[in-house]
């Protein structure tokens, strides 16, 4: 039996309630254990005053037998022999062998006890096992442990325990029962005091503290624990099996926020907007200081109950820096490349704009910093969907099998995240490309980091969010708080996001409903954009700006029209490139022709090919062309010529009238005045957009002129079929 007896597995597999901490051990929530008792396992210090109350009440011997009062034992068999009143003979040692396994009472096992006591005193100090015995002994109503019964009956902290208090709680256990929160506790209030007056005669305490215990108030109510950040508790109670979760929380910052995101919420009430939710990481430990994961978890009418960062939403367009570092690092692209803004079919799928407009050809900065979808999509195409897909599946926690469900518009948002992932990939951006998971103890492990992104990648793509133009009065404060940010609005106006990084802070911001209802006036930049920045006001009021890591980025010549490796014998620029990234694509719109003395296009065919000469011109996809054709979008002037581009070679069919006219177009949004001549010869001043002409076979010219000198033309070739 002594052999076989284990009481620090005992202990080990004690009931305990679960308790979750804040980071400087403030008790954010207490969770009912399996049989509904506030079961409090405390680790601190024990108070003096309990002490010296519990020892002089149980076990006056404690510090100086080894488990087992043998006189004691036997004065209370020799009472109990001769009828006389009932005294305990059991230790505190012996208590606790009976606490960590209750039995009958019987001569039997009281024998038992003693062995096993004789036991607990081998393997735990004194200490130890004091603190055993008050963290497991019953004090009434469904509390269990000293710890709990201070809160819950005085509505104090461990420390503060007084002597009367402390006397109270050393001869409860012996009746739990009898504390009666609504009636008179006579009984007990004698027993209480007897213990007191023991104190005072042991000189343990002298007779003002005496008196003025005597005076102190039974409890008369419970004090049951606050449940503070309850989303965040229910959340770390379910995810570790430890009893004590000593979590990252900053619970005075967990309070200011969810203050702001309350008065926020309501504010949003009258445009549909009921729900909110915001995390906050420290960007160096990894460490979850702040989660926010609704409104107000006591509003039931909007179901505030529900932890906002936990449940899988649509991203809108929080993917798109994530493509953006990747595609640097692969080859695809610079900040300064040029991509496609123009009604495009991929497929099936027709991608449009937030604002149902288009550019033209815009830089895929640019494309990032106003978030176009259009440029993004056609990006994710090159990249390639199921590389992209598997970079996301192995960085939240829903991986799924069939990556080819989603398709192109995977990049709009269309798989489903949880914030709290999509936050730690926006940390690991802030960490120069270093993903891991979010950190939410203090006793776990910083968690591994993956290098995703190479540190030159991430710092471009932070200095790209840097530049996200800021809602209302924020634009004033750009240079001074540097914040990397980027928002995103859902297909169906149902998720407005905002997740900004700082090098200290991540910072994510949800705004919707959680019954999914759509809102008409949701906004990413307006709504979860504002709500953002006061966040960032508390957090990180002198943020600091991204350091450039020069040791990982390069200077490379890109070609100053398309923004790609220079190749061609072009206009260049330099430019910044990671030295760990795939060697830059040489641009996909410059192409090779061949041109007479006329500097008109030829081919094999043409009778002076043998004078051809190279020349390098800008070709765009078909798209391009046909938008610039029908919008007359060439360049960001006044006036332009839209039709016929140079060197166009033109067929004009016939038809029952002989050969058709040939439109000539200008991109006039002002409707100036111009010149016009053909072949240089004066025809017309107007301003008109469209004028049509009978032309020849052969080479022709047109030329306009505008009021203020400004002077456009283009050559082009006519054929007749």
């Amino acid at each position: 039996m002594y052999i076989t007896y284990d009481p620090k597995k005992l202990v080990e597999e004690i009931n305990y309630s679960k308790v979750v901490l804040d980071r400087k051990g403030e008790i954010l929530s207490v969770f009912l254990n399996n049989e509904e008792e506030f079961h409090i396992k405390y680790d601190g210090e024990v108070p003096e005053t309990l002490k010296t109350t519990v020892i002089n009440y149980e076990d006056k011997k404690f510090y100086s037998h080894s488990g087992v009062d043998y006189p004691r034992i036997l004065k209370s068999f020799f009472n109990n022999m001769i009828g006389r009143k009932k005294m305990g003979a059991s230790t505190i040692s012996m208590q606790v062998v009976k606490l960590l396994e209750p039995k009958k009472r019987t001569y039997f096992n009281k024998l038992i006890e003693v062995v096993k006591a004789y036991k607990l005193e081998s393997e735990f100090s004194k200490e130890e096992i004091l603190k055993i015995y008050l963290n497991n002994v019953p004090y009434g109503s469904n509390i269990v442990g000293y710890s709990g019964a201070i809160k819950m009956y005085f509505n104090k902290e461990v420390k503060d325990l007084s002597y009367a208090e402390a006397a109270l709680l050393a001869v409860l256990p012996n009746s739990p029962g009898i504390l009666n929160l609504k009636k008179n506790n006579d009984k007990l209030e004698a027993k209480r005091n007897r213990l007191l007056k023991t104190l005072l005669d042991r000189k343990l305490i002298d007779e003002r503290q005496y008196k003025f215990s005597l005076l102190e108030k039974f409890p008369n109510k419970i004090y049951y624990y606050e449940k503070k950040a309850p989303q965040f508790s229910i959340f770390l109670k379910n995810k570790y099996p430890e009893k004590i979760i000593k979590s990252t929380l900053d619970y005075n910052l967990q309070k200011k926020l969810e203050k702001i995101v309350h008065d926020y919420s309501n504010a949003m009430k009258d445009v549909g907007i009921n729900n909110a939710a915001v995390l906050v990481v420290n960007n160096k430990t990894k460490e979850v200081l702040a989660y926010v994961a609704s409104q107000d978890f006591y509003d039931k009418r909007n179901n505030g109950e529900i932890d906002g960062l936990q449940a899988k939403r649509s991203p809108a367009s929080l993917l798109k820096p994530f493509l953006f570092a990747l595609s640097i690092d692969d080859g695809l692209i610079v900040p300064d490349s040029v991509y496609p803004d123009v009604p495009i079919y991929f497929g099936n799928f027709y991608p449009k704009n937030s604002t149902n407009t288009f550019t033209g050809m815009v830089k895929i900065d640019e494309a990032l910093i106003k978030s176009l979808n259009i440029p993004f999509v056609k990006l994710l195409s090159d990249y390639g969907v199921d590389r992209f897909y598997y970079f996301l599946e192995n960085n939240d926690n829903y991986p799924e099998d069939r990556f080819d469900k989603y398709g192109l518009s995977l990049i709009l948002g269309t798989r489903e995240m949880r914030p709290v992932d999509i936050a730690k990939l926006y940390m690991g951006l802030a960490n120069y490309g270093k993903v891991s998971n979010l950190k939410y103890t203090l006793t776990e492990d910083k968690p591994k980091e993956y290098q995703q992104f190479s540190r030159g990648a991430s710092y471009l793509t932070l200095e790209t969010l840097s530049r996200v133009v800021r809602p209302g009065n924020e634009k004033l404060y750009s240079e001074q708080r540097p914040i990397s940010w980027k928002t995103g609005t859902s297909y169906g106006m149902k998720d407005a996001w905002s997740v900004g990084v700082s090098p200290d802070y991540t910072v994510l911001v949800w705004l919707g409903n959680f019954n999914q209802k759509s809102i008409f006036s949701l906004s990413g930049v307006e709504t979860a954009g504002n709500l953002l920045f006061k966040v960032f006001n508390i957090v990180d009021i002198n943020s600091k700006t991204f350091e450039k890591p020069t040791d990982d980025l390069k200077e490379i010549e890109i070609d100053e029209k398309t923004g790609y490796r220079k190749f061609y014998d072009v206009e260049s620029k330099k430019g910044l490139y990671p030295k760990e990234a795939k060697l830059l694509r040489i641009s996909p719109y410059y192409k090779k022709i061949f041109v007479d003395e006329d500097d008109m296009e030829i081919d094999s065919r043409s009778p002076n090919f043998d004078k051809r000469k190279e020349k390098i011109v800008i070709e765009y996809p078909i798209e391009v062309s046909n938008y610039f054709f029908l919008n007359g979008v060439r360049e960001n002037k006044n006036v332009k010529i839209a039709y016929p581009v140079q060197n166009l070679n033109i067929f004009v069919p016939k038809d029952f009238d002989g050969y058709k006219k040939v439109a000539m177009k200008l991109y006039n949004p002002n409707n100036e005045y111009v010149y016009w001549y053909l072949d240089e010869d004066y025809v017309g001043y107007s301003n008109e957009k469209e004028k049509f002409f009978e032309l020849d076979i052969g080479k022709h010219k047109l030329t306009i002129v505008t009021e203020s000198g400004a002077r456009e033309e283009v050559k082009f070739n006519i054929n007749k079929r």
